[in-house]
């Protein structure tokens, strides 16, 4: 059997390059970063009878980020990972300048939208809300927690409160 092909080093640099340079014609993107991984593993197993197996396995993933700050100073976040198997399977040039295009208009999009303003005043509970909201408050953080009890019984969030129920 043969070995698998593996992505050339400078090929995955330029995949890269070119995708993180879209970035530019966004001046709401203050960072950005394109990472290309591959790896590839060939492994054989030969027994003593002489049969012999060949596996080959090999993964990649593309990951765009573009960060930014809204005018109110609030932080901008997105991205995008695109996985992969095989090199024949890995994303061209165009689809990934097309994906940091997304994000960057994504960016430059939550930048120019408007301001959360404050709200304080009555909320509406719909359905099961009110219940969802009584257990996420209060009875998650008052119920025996989930975690391993120390060696002399007592969970530190508990305090002393265990041992004098008994």
């Amino acid at each position: 059997p043969q070995e698998q092909s593996l992505p050339d080093d400078g090929t995955l640099r330029e995949q890269a390059r070119r995708a993180s340079a879209v970035f530019n014609k966004y001046p709401q993107v203050q960072d950005s970063q394109a990472y290309v991984w591959f790896a590839g593993e060939t492994q054989r197993y030969l027994n003593s009878e002489g049969a012999e197996s060949l596996v080959m396995d090999s993964l990649g993933q593309v990951a765009l980020r573009a960060q930014g700050q809204a005018k109110d100073g609030y932080p901008i976040r997105a991205g995008k990972d695109i996985y992969f198997v095989g090199v024949s399977s890995m994303p061209s040039v165009s689809q990934l300048e097309k994906e940091a295009e997304k994000l960057g208009q994504k960016v430059a999009e939550l930048y120019n939208s408007g301001t959360l303003e404050a709200y304080i005043g009555p909320v509406l509970l719909e359905d099961g809300a009110a219940g969802d909201l009584l257990y996420n408050l209060f009875v998650a953080n008052v119920s025996n927690p989930g975690e391993e009890w120390l060696e002399n019984g007592v969970d530190e969030r508990m305090g002393q409160l265990t041992p004098k129920l008994g």
